[in-house]
């Protein structure tokens, strides 16, 4: 009962942790279309005098949105690193238990069988 407990929990926490990841690369593309549409604030002033204040201001904003950005990606990275990490330590645990589990079950099935076989024998 214990293994089937273990298996789920894995099971739960490996999802989470796809979701997880899932939501990180939707917020990283999100980001990432929010840069392009700033950047293109520009082309509305190509050819004015205000082009090079503008432009400083907007890559500077943008600097700081990207480094912000990544920022918060690498501390969550590393989190699902850490989790993962812990689930891979649980997984092979659980499948060691689990074998143990299996050989005891091929044992037992191995006697019944001799067992029978020396009833048959005896008829």
């Amino acid at each position: 009962m214990k293994l089937r407990q273990d298996l789920k929990v894995h099971h739960f926490d490996l999802a989470n942790q796809i979701k997880d990841v899932s939501l990180l690369a939707q917020t990283t593309k999100d980001n990432l279309m929010r840069s392009f549409r700033i950047l293109k604030l520009r082309a509305k002033y190509q050819g004015t005098d205000k082009l090079p204040e503008v432009n400083t201001k907007i890559w500077y904003k943008e600097i700081a949105n990207q480094k912000n950005d990544l920022t918060f990606s690498l501390k969550r990275c590393r989190e699902i690193v850490k989790v993962l990490e812990k689930l891979q330590k649980d997984c092979a645990r659980t499948a060691d238990d689990l074998n143990n589990v299996l050989l005891v079950i091929k044992d037992l099935l191995k006697k019944a069988i001799e067992k029978s076989k020396v009833k048959i024998a005896d008829l």
